[in-house]
């Protein structure tokens, strides 16, 4: 009897541990989760941003084009003196 309730004790230890380990696993692959969670939306936003200022910056340079297409067609076309 005596074997018999320090097995069963033993059991319910191992049982125990091993039922915190188990919840210390989750939260860690919760907390690393949330992390490349953030990250990627960090990333994601970062991207955005880069993308916005690539466009604005091409729309710019089309309109200094613009302008000087139109000027050089302008000097082009003018009637000479």
């Amino acid at each position: 009897e005596s074997a018999g309730e320090m097995s069963r004790e033993a059991y319910i230890k191992a049982i125990n541990e091993a039922k915190t380990t188990l919840k210390k696993t989750e939260n860690f692959f919760a907390e690393q989760e949330k992390s490349l969670t953030q990250k990627i939306q960090e990333l994601s936003n970062e991207a955005n941003q880069q993308w916005e200022s690539f466009v604005a910056d091409i729309k710019k340079m089309n309109n200094r084009v613009d302008k000087a297409i139109e000027a050089a067609w302008k000097t082009l076309t003018e009637p000479e003196e």
